[in-house]
């Protein structure tokens, strides 16, 4: 379903966050929530969605157990905190309708998105 996203605040970019005048970080809001946070566009990753529990605790989201093990690409292991137990729809900055994702809940990304 189409839904007129809220506008999201500009997004602050240093030569770090650019690749080839290309976005890597994009910004994202939560479906009827004032919650923002931001989007790592990663598409060699071969499992799942990945948000820190930094930010789903004070949205008080429900997890379900993910029995699965990562591992980050220098080997060391992700602490898997659960999944999602409902999908999360969220507004993705130059997208004009929600996304629903249902990603793990992990501990620690090294960037908290």
């Amino acid at each position: 379903p189409s839904v007129n996203p809220p506008p999201l605040p500009q997004i602050h970019q240093t030569d770090s966050y650019e690749v080839a005048s290309n976005k890597i970080f994009i910004q994202f809001k939560v479906y009827k929530k004032t919650a923002l946070g931001t989007v790592l566009l990663d598409t060699g990753n071969l499992t799942h969605s990945l948000i820190d529990e930094r930010f789903v605790q004070p949205l008080e989201l429900k997890l379900a157990p993910a029995p699965i093990q990562l591992k980050a690409i220098n080997d060391t292991p992700v602490s898997v905190k659960g999944i999602l137990k409902d999908s999360l729809r969220i507004f993705v900055e130059g997208i004009n309708q929600f996304v629903s994702i249902q990603p793990l809940v992990v501990e620690g990304l090294s960037f908290p998105l």
